[in-house]
């Protein structure tokens, strides 16, 4: 039989010589398995002291692009003002009652302990510092707005009562006298660390500190807050998560054993994954890429995702009966592999399409990933196998129950009707894309009575905000002009209040004279405690602006309201919550401009693939393969409501990975028959989705709860893949048909038909 020469031209570019080449490459690692293992050594050596020099980021603000508009006033503002390490301190009594004079010398005592002590510490914001003027016709005094007399202190008076009617309330101190705050500006790590600027360290000593002063059978309690708290809490979060990648490398491990009987082909697969990510992270540590939350589950996210490759040889080589030869299974599937690693590669660049520097890296770093592991199966595995004759028979017998359960499920059929409703999702997951919003908060990220949050819901209660952003204004040398600008933001919804300078003066100068004001305020500008609010090299005013919550829904239009304000005199917010408001702004154009293009790409790559094998009929596979994603992307909104800047990328993960299935039916087909392919492989099909979405689920032992719900919806994507791939595909194919005449058999090699296979690979002698 001839082929038409447009068929040719297909099979020689998708089939032929692509062929060629990984035969070529798997040959030479067949026969020269010693130079193969030096080479992967020697790299990996070379590559090891990267892990030494890998960076772990902390907060969302130091993902922020430099040359951003964000990273630029993220930058101004740090040059202009001291104190970027923020510990927010919240003190009250276990019974709740109004402070003492005794609790508050006990809790000053505790201030000025680490004000001396603790040279990390920059500045210290508390109540205890906050003074007034009082003039006498000889002298200019500024007592203290809270009086102690901590040498007989005395449980019955309210020492707070004056600092409740100060512009402290509401700041500082809580309007009914039961708490205060304290914060702590720590100074940056000199000369950096893995962390970047911020020593975990420094504040967890502090936190010790604090323990042991207040225990908890001490009257007063404490709680954790601000952006060095967070900072601590996310590293402890992010080491105890190393747990979760080792528990998917024993699922996989322990999965593979069982439905494929053998613990060396387990052992294969961990050491395959093992040494991928290892060159992966080291490598990342060469390249100064660091680890934050996205990154941090690459391991995992690329084990998902590259399994495939692996699952289905071992289906090939069980299936055989070990009647071949055992490199006949890599021969025959190193090219529909290809293609399968290809679209995975396809879906994370895809990401890089995002404006989150992120989500770009996972994207970039995945797909290197996700390469480095077809490279070592097809590659470096062959290679052990060669020196060790006892790993080539690693898949024990086909047998069991589990077994005759995947071959009854793999070939049974849903109903029509089934099939029909499944069809019908389609149209409605098309409309669903469109409606899928951001629901994220930097509270999300744990659990409701996690540490961080239970600190975030104390200080609500106490004084009426969750959090707090830093307001910078260019108007030093116009403190009349800053007002204007605070008092117009303060009316904002969602702005709780704003620290006014002008306040705090107007309340310390109420009882002075003119001259004497003037005074004040010429020793006030001099004094250290001024540069907090004052840049007078950049001709800066920075106050804090506090919000009633952090949920980004209601933050982003206020902070658009407050760019609206800024605009003409150039004011802006900076912080962590706007870099994660900024970054959650871009969620859904990431979800939406990276689903598009992957799933254009991946099409356009099957579509390729049927026309060189000459599959007459492609839109049913297609529309088959893409059914997946765009269902569980679509019915998104009405499932968990809205997506945030971690579970974004899955749907492009899924998209890169739609598809895979019908690439091994259609080099597993005879004449352009896809059915052939799916009875062949389909048991494999089933088999990868067993292990991928018992891996999945390991997300759920996460100290996130963001990644959880991520590997739920992985699990559900992994399983609507095997849905579409499989049962839709083959009740489109059976009602559809194939004509069976306009096709050709699938082969490699251009020059002979064999009846056994589609792909078959040139001899290649032992």
């Amino acid at each position: 039989m001839t082929l038409p020469k447009q068929s040719k031209l297909w099979r020689l570019a998708f089939i032929t010589l692509p062929g060629i080449v990984l035969l070529k490459n798997l040959r030479f690692s067949e026969r020269n398995p010693r130079l193969v293992l030096t080479i992967f050594v020697f790299l990996v050596a070379c590559l090891l002291p990267g892990l030494a020099h890998l960076k772990i980021l902390l907060s969302v603000s130091d993902s922020v692009a430099a040359e951003s508009t964000l990273g630029l006033n993220q930058a101004r503002k740090k040059s202009a003002f001291a104190g970027d390490q923020e510990l927010t301190i919240l003190f009250q009594r276990q019974d709740r009652q109004i402070l003492s004079e005794k609790d508050l010398c006990e809790i000053r005592s505790w201030v000025r302990k680490v004000d001396f002590s603790h040279q990390e510490v920059q500045y210290i914001n508390s109540p205890f510092n906050a003074r007034y003027g009082k003039e006498s016709a000889q002298t200019l005094t500024y007592p203290l707005v809270i009086s102690l007399n901590c040498e007989s202190p005395s449980d019955s008076s309210r020492p707070l009562a004056e600092a409740a009617s100060s512009p402290l309330a509401g700041t500082l101190v809580s309007q009914d006298q039961k708490s205060i705050l304290v914060v702590i500006y720590l100074r940056n790590t000199p000369g950096g660390s893995k962390f970047g600027a911020f020593d975990p360290n420094v504040v967890a000593s502090l936190e010790s500190a604090l323990t042991q002063t207040f225990s908890n059978k001490d009257a007063i309690k404490f709680s954790l807050s601000g952006g060095a708290a967070f900072k601590l809490d996310f590293l402890r979060s992010l080491m105890r998560d190393q747990w979760v990648n080792l528990l998917v490398l024993v699922i996989f491990c322990t999965g593979f054993r069982i439905i494929f009987g053998s613990w060396r082909g387990a052992l294969l697969l961990g050491g395959s994954l093992l040494t991928a990510n290892l060159i992966l992270f080291a490598s990342m540590g060469i390249a100064d890429v660091p680890v934050d939350m996205l990154t941090n589950s690459i391991f995992t996210i690329v084990a998902l995702a590259s399994i495939e490759d692996f699952v289905f040889l071992a289906h090939m080589h069980q299936g055989s009966g070990f009647n071949n030869h055992w490199r006949r299974s890599f021969r025959k599937l190193i090219l529909p592999s290809f293609y399968t690693s290809l679209s995975t590669v396809i879906g994370f660049l895809s990401l890089c399409l995002s404006d989150i520097v992120s989500i770009k890296r996972l994207g970039l770093w995945a797909a290197v990933g996700a390469g480095l592991e077809f490279i070592i199966v097809f590659i470096l595995i062959p290679a052990v196998m060669s020196l060790s004759p006892k790993y080539r028979r690693w898949t024990g017998a086909e047998t069991g129950v589990l077994a005759r359960g995947i071959h009854k499920l793999c070939m049974t059929r849903i109903p029509r009707l089934v099939c029909l409703a499944l069809i019908g999702l389609v149209p409605i997951g098309v409309v669903g894309i469109s409606k899928i919003q951001t629901r994220d908060a930097l509270s999300d990220i744990w659990d409701r009575d996690h540490s961080f949050n239970t600190g975030v819901k104390l200080l609500n209660q106490a004084l009426g905000w969750s959090a707090a952003v830093d307001l910078v204004i260019p108007a030093g040398n116009n403190p009349e002009k800053a007002e204007q600008i605070i008092s117009q933001i303060s009316k904002l919804p969602g702005v709780v209040r704003i620290e006014s300078p002008t306040a705090y003066i107007n309340y310390a100068a109420q009882n002075l004279s003119y001259e004497r004001v003037m005074l004040m305020y010429r020793e006030m500008m001099l004094s250290e405690s001024a540069s907090y609010w004052y840049s007078k090299p950049s001709n800066l005013i920075r106050v804090s602006m506090f919000v009633a919550n952090s949920q980004l829904t209601t933050l982003s239009p206020l902070f658009k309201d407050i760019g609206k304000v800024c605009e003409p005199v150039g004011c802006f917010v900076t912080g962590d919550l706007v870099a994660y408001v900024d970054y959650a702004d871009k969620v859904i154009a990431t979800l939406t401009e990276s689903f598009l293009v992957s799933l254009a790409l991946v099409a356009c790559l099957l579509l390729a693939l049927a026309r060189a094998v000459n599959l007459a009929k492609p839109i049913p596979m297609i529309f088959a393969s893409m059914w997946g994603p765009v269902v569980l992307l679509g019915l998104g909104p009405w499932i968990f409501g809205g997506l945030n800047f971690i579970t974004c990328v899955f749907a492009a993960v899924l998209v890169g990975l739609a598809g895979d299935s019908s690439i091994q039916y259609l080099f597993s087909s005879r004449r352009g028959d896809i059915t052939t392919g799916m009875n062949q492989s389909g048991s494999g099909s089933v088999q990868m989705t067993i292990l991928a979405v018992a891996g999945s689920l390991a997300f759920l032992t996460s100290d996130f709860a963001q990644p959880r719900t991520l590997g739920l919806l992985f699990a559900a994507g992994f399983v609507a893949l095997l849905i579409g791939d499989l049962w839709i595909l083959k009740e489109l194919t059976r009602r559809i048909g194939t004509d069976q005449t306009a096709s050709y058999a699938t082969r490699f090699n251009a020059t002979k038909v064999q009846s056994s296979t589609a792909f078959s690979e040139p001899k290649i002698s032992s």
